[in-house]
């Protein structure tokens, strides 16, 4: 026997405007800026390495002012708070320049190269009191947090094992940002920070006893497909597999001693989840409404799947700045520097070592 229910989509907002800009003109820097004018946020400038780039991107989403210099939108004193959406290797100094030039930033996942530039980062956002935080908008989607409501309830019983299963195929390209190390390339990267997120709803991010990481690299050194397991006490576990050149079947499965989790669709922005009893089989499933969101909006164009979420870790941000906060009590520092510490651990073990990680380099 089974039940069905929807989680509101629908996002709160006050008066007073915080004013974006961005930094960037790619695929996601479109995605996360439609998302932001579907949930009506205050758009005012964007950069890109080339003047051109950033003026047809303005042109594109009707954003007032663009600049072929990125240090130009972090002097722009109309612009509260910056969006680093550009390739991950220029994440630590457009997200240190920013914060020089007085900025609150947002960086998109992943938030920084390791975690030395990590701690650069947060370290100068605490000394200039501005407000950091790694785009990880899969924390804050309301179907993410009903699923972290049901496993604090005990609905599961004592959870016993996740796993967490992620693969796209994304072609073979060399010249693809997801295989170039000098980019940034690679799956721990661009992808375990999506495993680890969700592994870590079930289990402390912080009590595992082992991390074990496996992988197949290409020529250059990067990962194109991999394992993760923790080893928590009391034989519970965390398995994680992804994949860039493999489309794995996507799934989040949390398996307690009363009842299993099982995501529907995409782990990192599902469709919505089901419970099952272990006991009688018996379930109820939650969907996610992602189609609400888009009512008004029929005609948007996303280019990655249910990124109209981006929206709602925007809104928290602008939460955090009325509040005059510098970190998120949903995603803080503490745990950014985890999930840091964790990717080094999972390349240590798979060799893959990028310039930033060698000595001299930042």
């Amino acid at each position: 026997m089974s039940s069905s229910t929807s989680v509101s989509s629908q996002p709160e907002r006050s008066d007073q405007t915080i004013r974006w800009g961005i930094c960037g003109s790619g695929l996601v820097c479109h995605d996360f800026v439609t998302a932001l004018q579907v949930f009506g946020c205050n758009l005012q400038a964007v950069a890109a390495r080339e003047l051109s780039k950033a003026q047809r991107f303005a042109n594109e989403h009707k954003i007032p002012r663009a600049y072929g210099d990125y240090v130009e939108l972090f002097q722009d004193a109309e612009v509260d708070v910056v969006y680093v959406g550009v390739v991950n290797t220029a994440h630590f100094e457009l997200a240190m320049k920013a914060l020089e030039n007085g900025k609150s930033v947002l960086v998109e996942k992943p938030f920084m190269m390791n975690k030395n530039q990590t701690d650069q980062v947060l370290a100068l956002a605490k000394q200039k009191n501005l407000f950091v935080m790694e785009g990880m908008w899969t924390r804050f989607l309301p179907i993410m947090q009903q699923i972290s409501d049901v496993i604090r309830s005990n609905e599961l019983g004592q959870i016993q094992a996740v796993q967490v299963s992620l693969g796209f195929f994304r072609g073979f390209s060399p010249n693809l940002r997801f295989f170039d190390k000098n980019q940034g390339g690679g799956g721990i990267l661009d992808l375990g920070v999506y495993l680890w997120t969700l592994a870590t709803l079930g289990f402390s991010s912080t009590e595992y006893q082992s991390l074990t990481c496996a992988t197949s690299n290409n020529d250059q050194g990067v990962d194109l497909s991999g394992f993760i397991f923790l080893n928590y006490s009391g034989g519970r576990i965390a398995t994680m597999n992804y994949s860039m050149v493999a489309k794995i079947p996507p799934n989040l499965t949390v398996i307690g001693t009363e009842a299993i989790l099982s995501t529907i669709g995409r782990p990192h922005c599902p469709e919505g989840f089901k419970v099952t009893k272990i006991a009688t089989g018996e379930g109820r499933e939650v969907k996610a409404n992602w189609e609400s969101l888009l009512n008004e909006h029929a005609t948007v164009h996303f280019n990655y799947h249910n990124s109209v979420g981006f929206g709602f870790e925007a809104i928290h941000v602008e939460h955090c700045l009325k509040q005059k906060l510098i970190e998120s009590p949903v995603y803080p520092w503490s745990e950014m520097v985890r999930l840091a510490t964790a990717l080094d651990e999972m390349r240590k073990q798979a060799g893959v070592v990028y310039d930033a990680d060698k000595e001299g380099h930042q």
